[in-house]
């Protein structure tokens, strides 16, 4: 986890207006304008099931203090990532490469949730993965 990431997710688990909440967890997360009718559908998985803040704050101490096994935990794995990550440095998923010799992709501009930014390339990356 990047250190400048922490603040600002820090600060969006203070926001007691939910919606405004997600969206800015969203705007953190994506490198792309985010539709309002995505932040709406958020809103409501949040309302639905929310996630306390209690978890969200594990979740980042988790996050931020995540280091390597030694042992690999899997044979073979594809790993993704964006060089444009604002919360995880993308050379983290050089070391699941380099230590456990999996396989990484990068996007070169989409946010932490490559899904929601780059869904095609993503797509293409696992396609690709498993045809190999």
């Amino acid at each position: 986890m990047k250190p400048t990431a922490l603040p600002r997710m820090l600060g969006l688990l203070a926001r007691r207006e939910l919606f405004e909440r997600e969206a800015g967890i969203l705007a953190l997360t994506s490198n792309q304008p985010v539709a309002t009718a995505t932040i709406k559908r958020w809103y409501s998985i949040q309302r639905q099931r929310p996630v306390s803040w209690q978890t969200a704050l594990r979740q980042i101490a988790a996050a931020a203090r995540f280091k390597l096994s030694a042992k690999r935990p899997l044979g073979s794995a594809l790993v993704l990532a964006s060089q444009g990550d604002r919360i995880v440095d993308w050379r983290c998923s050089q070391e699941f490469e380099r230590r456990w010799q999996w396989s990484l992709r990068v996007h070169p501009s989409a946010g932490h949730d490559l899904p929601l930014d780059a869904p095609d390339w993503v797509i293409s990356q696992i396609v690709g993965y498993l045809r190999s």
